[in-house]
């Protein structure tokens, strides 16, 4: 007899989960922008700068969830093949990794009330890297390994800011700096792979 009341298991690969948890949390900069947030939010008590904070992951992680689900369906409704989106996104993301290791990353200044979803929590948290990644991966790594690697980044990101003062202060400008540069080195790696997979598929290789 069949026992109709069993659910199915969702399977998870942690080994994909982990890579695009990685791969996220190292496009999102976290190291390399505590200084400009910082420096953003200086003047603000320290309530208020901690409501910034939350305020500015809560809203990248709304684009990233967004664009992750319903991301392909645009491509769609454009007619944009993956393999395309996966040249344009890896290029992409290779300008972002050149961009981070030159630090010449320019920052607009906005009102105070403005800083917690823009710029902090786009572009310099969910920017075109970390969305062009979302997308790519419910594709390469499969939907609930995105959503999930997203969901820690959220909370990575929220544990990390709490202690963005103590942080900056250890690092310093130097240490962010260098950190936001290594780290700028395996973003352009995953980009090249991204450019190989896309050709790979629109060519059929």
């Amino acid at each position: 007899m069949i026992d109709t009341d069993r659910t199915p298991v969702v399977q998870v690969d942690p080994v994909h989960t982990v890579r695009a948890f990685v791969a996220l949390f190292i496009v999102m900069d976290l190291p390399g922008n505590i200084p400009i947030f910082l420096s953003l939010t200086k003047g603000m008590t320290l309530l208020e700068q901690k409501r910034a904070f939350n305020r500015a992951v809560v809203s990248a992680v709304i684009i990233l969830l967004t664009f992750a689900l319903f991301g392909e369906a645009i491509l769609e409704l454009f007619n944009i093949s993956i393999g395309s989106f996966m040249i344009a996104g890896g290029a992409l993301l290779l300008v972002i990794s050149v961009d981070l290791l030159l630090g010449t990353s320019l920052v607009q200044k906005a009102e105070r009330e403005d800083v917690a979803v823009v710029p902090m929590g786009t572009p310099l948290l969910a920017g075109p890297g970390a969305i062009t990644m979302a997308i790519m991966f419910i594709r390469t790594y499969g939907r609930v390994e995105t959503l999930c690697a997203i969901a820690l980044c959220f909370l990575v990101s929220r544990v990390v800011l709490r202690y963005a003062a103590e942080i900056g202060r250890v690092l310093g400008k130097a240490g962010s700096n260098i950190l936001s540069r290594l780290l700028a080195l395996l973003v352009a790696a995953i980009a090249v792979q991204f450019i190989i997979n896309g050709v790979t598929e629109v060519f059929g290789l």
